[in-house]
């Protein structure tokens, strides 16, 4: 059953804007004290009212958006923390999509070998695995928390992970 569009809690949003520094969401597993696998009823609590939401498939299934950053949940929990749209991320507007994200560790179009550089210069390590379309995407796998980096190539250029695009990330419930 779809929870529907996001209810207020009984005291009304909570009147704040989300924290979040992608540095941080890498090295600890979450973000202004929000981590995947918390309880949809215990954050919504806590987060400001979405700045858009849309049903997903699957029981209690939902998307929560805060700028370029999504929440899904699925099944009354916190499934993942996305983003796909990296050129937008750190120009949120925090009175319109109640986030501001420090990305100073990302730049839109930086490449795997760049990424993987950022990530040897703060101590973290990764690990590189093919992504769902092997010839032109990967996953840079962060840990211990396992946040994972999305590259992508276009079908025609080199599937070398070093050259791909990075493109968005990922924090997923294991």
């Amino acid at each position: 059953m779809l929870d529907g569009e996001p209810r207020p809690p009984a005291g009304g949003w909570a009147e704040r804007v989300l924290r979040m520094s992608v540095r941080d969401l890498v090295r600890t597993g979450s973000f202004d004290g929000i981590a995947v696998g918390a309880a949809k009823e215990q954050l919504r609590e806590v987060l400001p009212e979405p700045s858009s939401w849309a049903p997903t498939d699957g029981p209690e299934s939902d998307l929560w958006s805060y700028g370029s950053v999504d929440l899904v949940f699925c099944g009354g929990l916190l499934l993942s923390i996305f983003c796909d749209g990296l050129e937008h991320l750190g120009h949120e507007d925090p009175h319109v999509d109640r986030i501001a994200v420090d990305a100073s560790f990302l730049r839109p179009g930086m490449t795997g070998a760049q990424l993987v550089d950022a990530l040897r210069a703060d101590g973290i390590a990764w690990s590189v695995r093919p992504g769902a379309v092997p010839e032109h995407t990967a996953r840079v796998r962060t840990g211990p928390h396992g946040v994972e980096f999305l590259l992508e190539s276009d079908p025609w250029e080199p599937a070398d992970p070093g050259e791909m695009r990075l493109i968005g990330f990922e924090h997923r419930a294991r």
